[in-house]
């Protein structure tokens, strides 16, 4: 798990532009403390910050170069199956000279091209450089675990692991307003798009490749269409090995590896399996004694008590989560809004100090139907006395009376939501469900300058997956806009901000596409989520975790506001003349917002991360 940036420019690399290299390598250095390094050609410079977790040795360190020096590569990931990769590479005539993974991605790359990409298991981004051809490889994973930012300008190709770094070289840069309406719908940009026009994220899945003679750009990973299966003890079974081969795989490390452990079904399974897998499991996770709404440690407990772990709780008081806002809007190299990332930075921050790899686990929401917005989809899919109800109360609960701090208003809150969701169409619907913020606000947010977005053409690329409306169809388009652009784009900036690295085995490239082909019915009805794995996993389930709902990682954003940072929402971030002067967001609407807090908490939220992320970054 590294840091990479870089510059290709195939007439030529200025002075200036190696500079700027060493400007955005500098960027990166938190993800990578424990070795920087150069790589530099007459037409390419790459930049390297290490965080060594296999093979650390300095033999290991990066740029990587082959023995003739032909080739070089910067990688950020890791191969969970290298040793299997590199005796088939063995066994082709190559002499490996350390045991890293980095090596058998070069040989791999070196003998069969962007094929190769397919055969690893695991998560990563990269550059790859031919000197003698002159053309240059960047790839990014299948699911999008690993960032990787890009832009063509001045003859050339220039990339970082992290926005923040890649503005550190000499283009232009121009807010796009599409990525802009998708921020203040989302609380984040989905890839291609970065709050910048001329920056793109490279999508999961893709590869670039840059010669003399220009840029082209190809999706290499797509998994195949297959029939649903029929058959659910057989589908059970199956799953239950390939998970326990996925965390198998994922504690390969030469650093001390542990476990979050939220006390949730995701977390407790893939806890619960490792413990099996290895003695003393060190499991950690956080506690908020004075926001008892918020507070899961009883969960956390049983579940590492149920499986033996050795578990640390992190009690996290008012005071410190308060202070870690700063740090955190800080450390956002792009506007994101996820409030979770709060707790997630303290939380890295924390383990961070008593292991280098932390196993999690993300994705299993998004393959298995475990968001309350999908039974919510479900049920929406069907006529019934109790959408029609909701349909009609939508008008009468005053939105006052909503909020997501206490049981009762976050329960008004998500029926005054889906009442109005059901008046859209299936695609529309979907989208309103996955964001935070009202389309009608966000339509008056912005000056005439900043207005203009395709927002429907918009919606139809965020939804892509979405063509029929089944549940199989919403838990694609969620694994491809949520789960990447989110959740992941989350754990990743939290994580690497304290050089800890975070594995998934639910996101084995095998378990996915398996999950694929589950029946959405054996996933989850109308009350419940993540059937299948409840039934499957039951054994490593505490009857208290076993049939709880889901909560997700939430932050008191209400008291937040109206305390914490009042002042400095009223005086600083959103002050009257610096809204005017700033020329982005509509004075008047501004106000209104500012009227009603409880009410647009997350909205103002969006709005404090932006005014942060701009101050630093475009003034």
């Amino acid at each position: 798990m590294c840091g990479i940036t870089g510059a290709f420019q195939p007439t030529g690399i200025s002075s200036t532009t190696s500079a700027e290299v060493r400007s955005a390598l500098n960027e990166l250095r938190h993800r990578g403390p424990d070795n920087h390094s150069f790589f530099d050609s007459p037409n390419c410079c790459l930049g390297h910050a290490r965080l060594s977790i296999i093979e650390p040795s300095a033999a290991s360190h990066q740029p990587f170069y082959s023995k003739d020096k032909r080739y070089v590569i910067v990688f950020n990931g890791e191969v969970f199956n290298f040793r299997e990769l590199r005796k088939s590479l063995q066994d082709l005539g190559i002499d490996f000279t350390t045991d890293s993974d980095t090596e058998v991605v070069l040989y791999g790359l070196i003998l069969e091209g962007t094929n190769f990409l397919n055969k690893i298991n695991g998560f990563f981004a990269f550059a790859f450089y031919d000197q003698h051809s002159n053309e240059i490889l960047l790839a990014r994973d299948r699911f999008g675990e690993k960032p990787l930012y890009w832009n063509t300008s001045q003859n050339g190709l220039f990339f970082a692991s992290e926005l923040g770094a890649l503005i550190k070289y000499a283009f232009k840069k121009t807010i796009d307003k599409s990525a802009l309406w998708l921020y203040f719908r989302l609380s984040y940009i989905p890839a291609p798009h970065s709050i910048f026009n001329e920056i793109k994220k490279l999508e999961p899945g893709y590869f670039i490749k840059s010669t003399i003679n220009g840029i082209t750009s190809k999706k290499w990973y797509k998994p195949e269409s297959k029939n649903l299966l029929n058959n659910k003890a057989e589908a059970r079974e199956k799953l239950a090995v390939l998970l326990e081969n996925a965390v198998q795989r994922r504690l390969i490390a030469d650093r001390p590896i542990g476990a979050f452990l939220s006390g949730g079904i995701d977390s407790t399974i893939v806890c619960g399996i490792a413990a099996k897998q290895m003695d003393q499991l060190n499991t950690f996770s956080i506690s908020f004694p004075e926001y008892p709404y918020f507070d899961e440690r009883m969960y956390a407990e049983s579940a590492a008590k149920h499986s033996g772990t050795n578990h640390t709780t992190i009690p996290i008081g008012k005071t410190e989560l308060a202070n870690a806002i700063d740090p955190v809007l800080n450390q956002l190299s792009e506007p994101f809004a996820d409030s979770s990332s709060v707790p997630m930075f303290v939380l890295s921050r924390e383990v961070g100090q008593h292991i280098r790899v932390a196993l999690s686990g993300d994705g299993a929401d998004e393959l298995f139907g475990g968001y309350n917005k999908h039974r919510a989809l479900l049920r929406s899919l069907s006529a019934s006395t109790a959408n029609s109800l909701a349909g009609f109360a939508q008008y009468f609960i005053p939105s006052a009376l909503t909020s997501r701090n206490g049981k009762w208003k976050d329960r008004l809150r998500l029926i005054k939501k889906y009442g109005k969701g059901l008046q859209l169409n299936v695609r529309n619907r979907y989208f309103e469900w996955s964001g935070f913020s009202d389309e009608s606000l966000v339509g008056q947010l912005f000056t005439p300058e900043y207005c203009g977005a395709e927002n429907e053409l918009l919606i139809q690329h965020c939804t892509e997956a979405i063509t029929h409306g089944t549940m199989e169809e919403f838990l694609l388009n969620d694994q491809a806009l949520v789960l990447t652009n989110d959740m992941l784009y989350k754990v990743d900036q939290m994580s690497m901000a304290h050089a800890l690295e975070v594995r998934s085995p639910f996101l084995d490239h095998e378990i996915v596409e398996f999950a694929q082909q589950i029946p959405a019915e054996w996933k989850l009805n109308a009350k419940q989520g993540k059937l299948i794995l409840r039934e499957t996993f039951k054994e490593y389930l505490p009857e208290s975790i076993l049939n709880r709902s889901k909560r997700g990682f939430e932050v008191p954003l209400e008291e937040w506001i109206s305390t914490d940072l009042q002042m400095r929402i009223k005086e600083e971030w959103l002050s009257a003349d610096y809204i005017k002067k700033q020329g982005i967001f509509n004075p008047s609407t501004i106000q209104n917002i500012l009227h009603e807090p409880q009410l647009n908490a997350h909205l103002i939220w969006m709005l404090v991360v932006f005014q942060s992320w701009y101050r630093r970054n475009c003034e």
